[in-house]
């Protein structure tokens, strides 16, 4: 029944060579030994995660023995997948993934594969569609894991573990057991050991079931993508218009399978629906989504220097890209039209003066108005681009902020006409 499954993906031995991913588990040594008994050409990889001390050496020891006496070409990589784990800030089972997988990529360049074969089964599909679903999904992930994927293919994927380990009983098959797999600390453990044996109770035929469920939902997702191309054609310019969130059913499934890979959540995407007012925006780690007349737009964050310097006199001082000269000069020869200069009345300043990124909550009192005003709405009321604003620089001394710089001087050390000198900061130009 295995050969069956296997030789639906895989019916002829072809001049392709596949790189198989072998762990020395009864998965992995069943698909092995497919490739082989079938005639087609492989190569193997076995990655030692240094996890299990001596039992992943004899893990290895199996594999290595399997292919130098049949003569298949193994490849072996130890990784210290602890200290990748702490590194990357991840499960150590997420860490041993990513390792795993980068390295199967760079075989496969350097030897010319065609694909990596892995050995996932029927209950492996299983498991991740529950905790697709337990962690929260889209019509992708109701698909459980794909037969196929880039430059990955899943041959006994349809199969039981009890079609492999039969399988492997009558071939004599070496394998070996990796004892963590009966535990229920990982999560996919917890849904082999504790929750499908209660639902099996309800439906002895739950796999059966899982098996034609997938096949639904794989169904389901496209007409999903057929729906959801027609949807994206109609965004231009990275701007999803209002009329488009109005007439699309189910927007926030669109919506959120278009913002995904720019870091928004379903839970943003629901925030987003609720908003109807111009200037809102949401945030993710690498884009912003601001609300306008039109509808939504989508903007990359723009990159910002990070800028807190102290200026304790007058002089020269180099300010992130810009260069600014500080002087005291006649109250004469002021000139009001340069935006790129500021004038300050000598005795309202108090040093040191520190010039800094805008930050949340600054206020300000602009020239000519007599009561503050945050800078952000100021910024807005002069159709400062977004991008612009999240680079915007204030200059303060101890008590108050006395420049949006490059925009407004603050009305509270305005200078006046009876004065003889008056302090000048002014932007130099390259």
């Amino acid at each position: 029944m295995l050969r069956k499954i296997f030789l639906k993906y895989l019916p002829n031995p072809s001049k392709e060579k596949f790189l198989v991913g072998v762990s020395g588990g009864k998965d992995s040594m069943a698909l092995l030994d497919l490739f082989y008994s079938e005639g087609f050409q492989v190569e193997v990889a076995h990655a030692n995660f240094q996890l299990r001390g001596e039992e992943a050496n004899l893990d290895e020891q199996l594999v290595h023995t399997y292919c130098q006496v049949r003569n298949i070409p193994f490849h072996v990589k130890r990784f210290d997948t602890k200290k990748h784990a702490k590194e990357s800030k991840t499960s150590t089972q997420m860490a041993a993934r990513e390792l795993r997988y980068q390295w199967f990529y760079q075989l496969l360049a350097q030897r010319n594969l065609t694909a990596v074969a892995l050995a996932h089964h029927r209950r492996d599909n299983i498991e991740t569609l529950f905790l697709n679903i337990t962690k929260g999904t889209g019509p992708k992930g109701l698909q459980g894991i794909p037969p196929r994927g880039e430059n990955i293919i899943r041959p006994i994927l349809e199969a039981t573990p009890e079609q492999i380990l039969q399988y492997l009983e009558e071939k004599k098959i070496p394998w070996r057991e990796d004892q963590s797999n009966s535990e229920t600390y990982y999560q996919r453990n917890k849904i082999r050991h504790l929750v499908l044996p209660l639902l099996k109770e309800i439906n002895p035929g739950l796999e059966d079931t899982f098996l034609q469920n997938l096949e639904r939902f794989r169904n389901l997702n496209l007409i999903f993508q057929e729906a959801h191309r027609e949807f994206e054609s109609q965004i231009h310019n990275y701007t999803i218009p209002d009329s488009l969130i109005l007439s699309t059913k189910g927007i926030a499934l669109h919506l959120e399978e278009y913002l995904k890979p720019f870091g928004f959540t379903y839970s943003d995407i629901t925030q987003m629906l609720e908003i109807s007012e111009s200037g809102k925006k949401l945030i993710s780690s690498t884009h912003w989504l601001i609300k306008n007349q039109k509808g939504w737009t989508l903007l990359p964050v723009p990159e910002k220097t990070e800028i807190d310097i102290e200026i304790p006199e007058p002089g020269n001082y180099q300010v992130g890209e810009l260069k600014l000269c500080i002087q005291q000069i006649d109250n004469k020869d002021l000139n009001f039209k340069d935006k790129h200069t500021a004038y300050f009345h000598p005795e309202l300043i108090h040093w040191p003066l520190r010039i800094r990124n805008k930050k949340e909550g600054d206020r300000f009192t602009p020239f000519g108005m007599k009561g503050s005003k945050l800078v952000s709405d100021f910024l807005k009321d002069e159709k400062i681009a977004w991008e612009e604003r999240v680079r915007q620089l204030v200059l303060e001394d101890q008590e108050k902020i006395l420049w949006v710089v490059g925009l407004r001087t603050s009305d509270l050390c305005k200078v006046n006409p009876s004065l003889t000198h008056a302090i000048e900061i002014r932007i130099i130009s390259d």
